[in-house]
């Protein structure tokens, strides 16, 4: 049995750029190894740059898709990301939570809520169901007061888990009114000396709420490796009508523009993400925050990076909006009337597929539609849950079937294979279009299917989004 070791925390830095020495190397592979034997701290969450002068700070996050190590056909994951999009949609995108078409989504009718007694607002009385697409585990205070599993989220500010995880933790204390975290928060207030918050997902719906109070506490990150920041405002849930569909997950991690999310506590006005094949769901994807980002490092051979302005949105201030002004397939391309202000499609890591505005979704479906004929593959009666699909007896390949180039502002590119609009399941013999309906009039949602392969850097002090292929394994 290996034993523990009193040793102080430690800072570990990675270089963000120059020329490391050997003489540096060799010492960061010593602590990376004397890191690996014990059960310890290798970040703060005020971190000092070198010696040498710049800040120079990198943080790598694995992220666990939903579907790992499940065992799952292709079938399976397409029909789960399809319920995921439905369940999302339901409850976040404008189709009200107690509407038919959310009671069906989530598989049955409203379910009563068991609310705290002390909780700062008042339990509606029923439970909206969502679910997440890629998780992040960490614990707070010591090891063994237990490890979370919460979903990251483009869409929101908070960090939070619920109040029966927060109580297993020995190092919290209460986040108090005066703090400036406390203001920062858009619905928070002070209640008996407490700063207290609720928050509405999605387009406000009230069956999408969590609420509770903020606490200070230590959040050390799991993988790859143990990573430790001090003072972190954590949001302890005592009533929610955010329910996970997966009960493993416990609470979300908010990467929104606010100064409450994991990029604005730490200090980071650029963070980045790569999510892995969503046909391999085993494999590891990351989430990077870095003073100094590199986009090559993993990218595809022969890539090149593309920048797009990110659009501030009145409406939905924590979300990253861009202008997505065209989308092209088999030579043809599809116009798209761009907002004046805002952006028109928004990044959502809590998305499965993307969906598009219905006027550019049936464009879009009429050439996919013609291109489908051309290669004797028949459209068949629309799905109840919204798929198009098309028979095919064999899998097409990027010589049968064309990409699809996604065209923003600036000139920006995104170019998508066949693999990553279309799904293919070998046991129906069926091609089913990855591309939904959007269910908010004149908003699009980018889905994670379509970045699947694809280093997205978000900054935010520039407003600029730049994106890239690559192995995301290796960035």
């Amino acid at each position: 049995m290996a034993m523990a070791h009193n040793t102080p925390p430690r800072k570990l830095w990675l270089s963000c750029g120059g020329t490391r020495t050997l003489q540096a190397l060799i010492l960061s592979s010593l602590v990376l190894l004397a890191a690996s034997t014990v059960d310890d701290v290798v970040g703060t969450a005020e971190p000092q740059p070198p010696s040498g002068g710049g800040d120079c700070r990198h943080y790598r996050f694995e992220l666990t898709h939903v579907d790992a190590n499940l065992s799952l056909s292709s079938d399976e994951l397409m029909r789960r990301a399809y319920d995921r999009s439905r369940l999302r949609a339901a409850t976040l995108y404008g189709t009200a939570a107690d509407s038919p078409a959310a009671a069906a989504a989530r598989g049955g009718s409203s379910d009563s809520n068991d609310s705290d007694s002390d909780s700062p607002v008042r339990s509606p009385g029923y439970l909206s169901q969502v679910d997440a697409e890629y998780i992040i585990k960490f614990y707070l205070g010591k090891r063994s007061d237990g490890v979370i599993s919460a979903a990251v989220d483009t869409g929101s500010n908070l960090i939070w888990t619920t109040e029966k995880e927060c109580q297993l933790s020995t190092t919290r204390s209460v986040l108090p009114c005066s703090s400036d975290m406390c203001g920062q928060q858009a619905n928070s207030q002070c209640s008996g000396k407490k700063c207290t918050y609720n928050i509405a997902y999605g387009d406000g719906h009230k069956a999408t709420q969590t609420a509770g109070i903020l606490y200070k506490d230590k959040l050390t990150f799991l993988r790859p490796r143990l990573q430790t920041f001090e003072n972190v405002a954590i949001g302890c849930s005592t009533s929610t009508t955010l329910k996970f569909h997966d009960p493993r997950i416990k609470g979300i991690v908010g990467l929104g523009r606010g100064a409450q999310s994991l990029p604005g506590q730490l200090g980071f006005n650029k963070f980045s993400y790569c999510l892995s094949s969503y046909y391999k769901p085993d494999l590891p994807s990351y989430l990077l925050l870095t003073t100094a980002p590199s986009m090559a490092t993993g990218a595809r051979s022969g890539a090149t990076v593309a920048t797009t302005g990110l659009r501030r949105n009145d409406a939905y201030k924590t979300r990253y909006f861009v202008d997505l002004q065209g989308i092209s397939i088999g030579g043809t391309r599809l116009d798209i009337a761009v907002m004046k202000s805002g952006g028109n499609m928004f990044v959502d890591t809590g998305a499965s597929y993307t969906r598009l505005e219905e006027s550019v979704f049936n464009k879009l479906v009429e050439k996919v539609d013609q291109i489908m004929k051309d290669r004797q593959h028949t459209k068949e009666q629309s799905q109840e849950d919204g798929r198009i699909c098309y028979s095919s007896s064999t899998q097409p390949d990027s010589k049968s079937m064309p990409q699809m180039v996604l065209h923003f502002a600036d000139s920006a590119n995104m170019v998508l294979p066949w693999d990553s609009y279309l799904w293919y399941t070998s046991k129906s013999s069926k091609l089913c279009l990855a591309i939904l309906k959007s269910e908010t009039t004149g908003v699009s949602v980018l889905g994670n299917f379509q970045m699947q392969g694809i280093h997205m850097l978000f900054d935010t002090q520039n407003d600029k989004l730049s994106f890239v292929p690559a192995d995301c394994t290796k960035v």
